[in-house]
């Protein structure tokens, strides 16, 4: 016997009155004992739905590791049908082999999570979310973004400048191919696929999944996620930041396309730093910061005039004690509260390993001198 995960008109017949039961369970032949408290029934399907982030996050934590030898093969292959002429062309192929090596094996540690998601989600991925914001509050949001992506990559950088002060990280920065091919093969992996993966991944299908126990709880539990599969301490903290503003334009548009529009220009202006700040002067880089402030701050002033109540968020979710019939008592809301929902999650074994394995590759990435 199962509980439907969206209420029907009428709520569940009384089962009280069809099986004999004991302790709020019912035993059934060949099933056992069947749970008949809401509040038991919620716990479960907590446990369960974190169950399955814990095994997205591991897949997000070990397949970049699995998918690298495929990619190589790969990329092998590729170079066996590709006549080198001059050293000049050696250079050239190698910097565009290397990048499409990367942009494989990262592509591939995206797609098989989310097959796991659509395979174990069921119908809470076909779930329908009303649109709250217009189109232009949408590009109003995707502004405070950008503002809050400025203010993360400077955070970023200082407690990397800290981290490294103190021995604990070596100094430098991310290679970036000088090919204009793989240069540009680059901008495409970082700024636009592994963005779109990103967001279908994270909050097209998790967030969706886990939304029928509140906005705040999916939200954060999405954020967490992220952050704890992003490998390095700052693109944690970084990762959760901007998870958090990227959930929050999926709960207030319901459309998919706000936060994949914001990922892509979040990624979009680092990116291209990267490439084009050899030929930059030495303050452009904090004037385009600046800008970007300016930017969030201004959007997020013209999103509070336009709606006071922009940046509160639902908290509809599921009453499983209205789907088994039951009358709600008054005054005391119904369900798990906040706080008992996250422990509930962290009392998965699977759930609470994979964040385990999430934080030690994070402390393993700190380099003692």
């Amino acid at each position: 016997m199962q509980f439907q995960r969206q209420p029907r008109q009428g709520g569940y017949p009384p089962l009280m009155d069809h099986w004999p039961s004991e302790g709020g369970n019912v035993y059934m032949s060949g099933y056992g004992f069947i749970h008949l408290d809401p509040g038991q029934i919620e716990r479960h399907e907590i446990r369960r739905s974190a169950t399955i982030t814990g095994a997205v996050m591991l897949c997000l934590l070990l397949l970049p590791a699995i998918f690298i030898l495929p990619s190589q093969l790969a990329v092998r292959r590729i170079a066996g049908l590709i006549a080198i002429e001059s050293p000049d062309s050696l250079v050239f192929w190698n910097a565009v082999l290397s990048e499409l090596r990367t942009l494989l094996w990262q592509a591939g540690s995206c797609l098989v999570p989310a097959a796991v998601l659509l395979l174990a989600g069921g119908r809470d991925l076909k779930r329908r979310d009303n649109t709250t914001f217009s189109a232009g509050s949408a590009l109003l949001a995707c502004g405070c973004a950008l503002g809050l992506s400025a203010v993360a990559a400077w955070g970023g950088r200082s407690f990397s400048g800290t981290l490294s002060a103190l021995g604990l990280i070596e100094a430098g920065s991310a290679s970036v191919p000088t090919v204009p091919a793989a240069q540009a093969l680059y901008i495409i992996r970082t700024a636009v696929l592994l963005p779109v993966l990103q967001e279908l991944l994270f909050r097209g299908l998790l967030l969706r999944m886990l939304r029928k126990y509140g906005d705040a709880f999916a939200l954060l539990l999405t954020a967490l996620t992220g952050a704890l599969t992003a490998g390095t301490l700052t693109g944690g903290l970084t990762g959760f930041l901007m998870g958090l503003m990227y959930g929050y334009l999926l709960l207030r548009t319901g459309r998919l396309s706000a936060p994949v529009l914001a990922h892509i220009l979040c990624a979009l202006w680092p990116a291209l730093d990267a490439v084009l700040g050899r030929f930059l002067p030495g303050w452009a880089e904090e004037a385009e910061m600046l800008f970007l402030l300016a930017l969030g701050l201004i959007s997020f002033a013209l999103i509070c005039r336009k709606d006071t109540n922009a940046f509160i968020l639902s908290s509809r979710a599921l009453d499983y004690g209205q789907m088994a019939g039951e009358k709600p008592a008054a005054g005391r809301p119904s369900g798990l509260p906040f706080r008992k929902k996250l422990l509930v999650a962290f009392s998965s074994a699977f759930f609470s390993a994979a964040c385990a394995l999430g934080l030690i590759q994070m402390v393993q990435r700190l380099w003692v001198a």
